[in-house]
């Protein structure tokens, strides 16, 4: 039996990969990963990101405003992004708002304004009934205190977890999903081991 994979999280977008981005994709099809999604992290990408997810049928696109460029992110840029999901809403390669979240590890980034950020992205994903991509760094309880007031009908992703049981128990009951990322691999992460 054939496994399919989904890689959930990319950043296909990013110049990084401007060289060698056809031999990055068909490396992942040759190794059973049939779908990609890449998410969106701030306002101007997003044109790149839409060019790339047409010209390839095996990729997704999340648009969002990651709280790591919050200084970037202008008070337009969340009317903008309504408009992409107004313009895409229907289109099969459209699949869901992010990167989003909350940032507590990077110390001088600003938390009211991430929050306000984040909470307006969560109304965008129920209004459109998409599913929320989180990115969340020493910030679980709030956004967990946040993911229970908004309490979004598709839920979705946790990428990368790293947070308790208790914390992995409370996403589950909320309905998403669990990311992993290489910390998971790491011999000292007992706690996500057990």
């Amino acid at each position: 039996m054939k496994v399919s994979l989904i890689d959930t999280h990319t950043h296909l977008d990013f110049p990084d990969f401007d060289a060698d981005r056809a031999q990055v994709l068909e490396h992942c099809r040759s190794l059973g990963v049939q779908r990609m999604v890449v998410l969106g992290v701030y306002q101007r990408n997003w044109q790149r990101l839409w060019d790339l997810t047409e010209a390839n049928p095996q990729l997704h696109a999340a648009f969002g405003l990651h709280p790591v460029y919050i200084d970037e992110h202008q008070a337009e840029h969340l009317t903008q992004l309504g408009d992409w999901l107004t313009r895409l809403k229907s289109h099969p390669q459209l699949c869901a708002v992010g990167e989003i979240g909350l940032d507590y590890y990077v110390d001088h980034l600003d938390k009211v304004r991430q929050q306000e950020v984040f909470e307006a992205q969560l109304r965008l994903a129920s209004d459109f009934n998409l599913p929320a991509l989180l990115h969340v760094r020493r910030s679980h309880a709030d956004v967990i205190a946040t993911l229970k007031r908004y309490r979004i009908k598709r839920s979705g992703i946790v990428h990368a977890f790293a947070g308790s049981r208790e914390e992995a128990r409370e996403y589950i009951k909320l309905g998403f999903k669990l990311g992993l990322g290489g910390a998971a691999t790491w011999p000292q992460a007992l706690r996500m081991h057990r």
